[in-house]
């Protein structure tokens, strides 16, 4: 049996969500996945952090990551502006954005 522990965050005193509907979580999740070069598994969890949260630009540039990595340029392009649509000032979409154009 898992512990409970394991199953939930806490996110302040008064609530409790399970860590696979925390964005924040799986953006962590999957970037501890890219860095180990599951990339696949890495792009679900950032998949799943657009679903809970369409606007979280972390998300999106991390999806960008995954996706170069998985040779899949022009939807990695797309992560990048939707990154930079959301937040205009987030810096990373526009260097990787550039990266890849050059």
């Amino acid at each position: 049996m898992k512990s409970m522990v394991m199953d939930i965050q806490i996110k302040n005193k008064n609530t409790i969500v399970p860590y696979e509907k925390d964005a924040q979580f799986l953006i962590s999740r999957g970037i501890s996945l890219y860095k180990q070069k599951k990339y696949s598994k890495a792009l679900d969890c950032f998949d799943r952090a657009i679903e809970i949260n369409p606007e979280f630009e972390d998300a999106w540039y991390n999806k960008g990551l995954a996706l170069n990595k998985l040779g899949k340029h022009s939807e990695e392009m797309d992560c990048f502006d939707r990154a930079i649509k959301i937040n205009p000032l987030y810096y990373r979409s526009w260097y990787y954005k550039g990266a890849v154009l050059t």
